[in-house]
């Protein structure tokens, strides 16, 4: 086969995810199968056998509740790990908006404020014109709004 018909060739690549928790139960069914062979195979009498496939039952149950506690307490600590990231990030969320708030509150009393200012301003200034107004009619002689004496 020449080169250039190993360059047409086409190939289809097959991957599986790897799993963690298949490895460990792979594993762990691989220890049963191995022991239960090494024990048939083993020349020991029948009570002596049985003995020590108890044994290695209870071995291996220890071992499966210990992993079984150990990824317990693994999964509890990221758990109580990513619980304390996220009412810190709500703690911060929730201090931001408050300041939020506040300011938005003193901004609004600013405005209330200023608009009163205002209203109070524009109120002076209609009374004065209305006292021009009036001192027209009457033929007095015309206030400054200004506070300036004009003639």
């Amino acid at each position: 086969m020449r080169d250039d018909d190993r360059m047409n060739d086409r190939y289809i690549l097959v991957e599986q995810p790897s799993d963690s928790g298949a490895g460990i139960g792979t594993f762990l069914l691989g220890l049963a199968l191995g022991a239960g062979a090494a024990l048939l195979l083993a020349p020991r009498s029948g009570e002596e056998t049985r003995r020590m496939i108890g044994d290695r039952a209870r071995d291996a149950g220890t071992k499966a509740r210990q992993a079984i506690d150990d990824m317990t307490a693994t999964v509890q600590d990221q758990f109580g790990a990513m619980r304390e990231r996220v009412e810190e990030t709500v703690g911060g969320a929730t201090s931001a908006v408050r300041r939020r708030r506040r300011q938005v509150e003193h901004a609004f009393d600013a405005g209330r404020s200023a608009a009163h200012e205002a209203r109070r301003e524009l109120e002076r200034k209609m009374a004065q014109y209305r006292a021009e107004d009036a001192s027209l009619d009457a033929g007095t002689a015309r206030p400054d709004l200004d506070g300036d004496e004009s003639p």
